[in-house]
């Protein structure tokens, strides 16, 4: 006779699975959630239930398990939160230690994009998507796994996704107002009258 699959169990094993996992469910609660707050609260009970169940689930299938968790409490979170205005300031997809390219404000204001408003303005089903494919790296296969839904609902919300997410930039940069430039140096101006386009962080 088989044996049973085997489980992972151990209190050494959450803790490394926690810590090499913390930052990045982080961000994937964050993209979905669409704030700071939801994202740490999401991230607990996440963490919360599968530590409840940690001696039960099977060693080969710890990843999809906790991923599913993570997303299913993301989103019952996004829905009981629907109708409240999130009051966060504006975001990137990072974490508290996230890595110095991502929370670079130079490159925010040089792009003029807020990505929070951008996955705001995406259904949670969308954002769920999102988050999976291109934080996490998930197949099409396991994203659908993930969220219950078939392959070709994953690459159609997926690809919904990312046409309204660029239709929003497109549509934010048509809006920006044009640059007033410098006025050049001479020997005999004054640099401090000059208009800078310099943007502050």
């Amino acid at each position: 006779m088989a044996s049973a699959p085997s489980a992972v169990g151990s209190d050494s094993e959450f803790e490394t699975f926690f810590a090499t996992h913390r930052q990045l469910y982080w961000r994937i609660a964050f993209a979905i959630g669409g704030s700071s707050a939801t994202a740490d609260d999401v991230t607990q009970e996440a963490f919360s239930a599968i530590y409840a169940r940690w001696d039960r689930i099977q060693a080969t299938k710890v990843e999809a398990y906790c991923r599913t968790v993570l997303v299913n409490t993301a989103l019952s979170a996004v829905r009981k939160q629907k109708r409240e205005h999130l009051t966060d300031e504006p975001e990137l997809m990072g974490s508290p230690a996230s890595s110095p390219t991502m929370a670079d404000p130079a490159l925010v204001h040089d792009l003029r994009i807020d990505l929070v408003a951008l996955l705001r303005n995406l259904p949670p089903g969308y954002r769920a998507v999102i988050a999976l494919r291109y934080l996490e790296d998930l197949s099409v296969a396991e994203v659908a796994s993930v969220l219950d839904i078939t392959a070709g609902t994953v690459k159609s919300q997926s690809a919904r996704a990312l046409a309204l997410m660029r239709q929003q930039v497109e549509s934010s940069a048509r809006r920006q107002p044009a640059l007033v430039p410098a006025r050049p140096i001479t020997p005999d101006s004054d640099s401090s009258n000059t208009v800078s386009t310099e943007r502050n962080p």
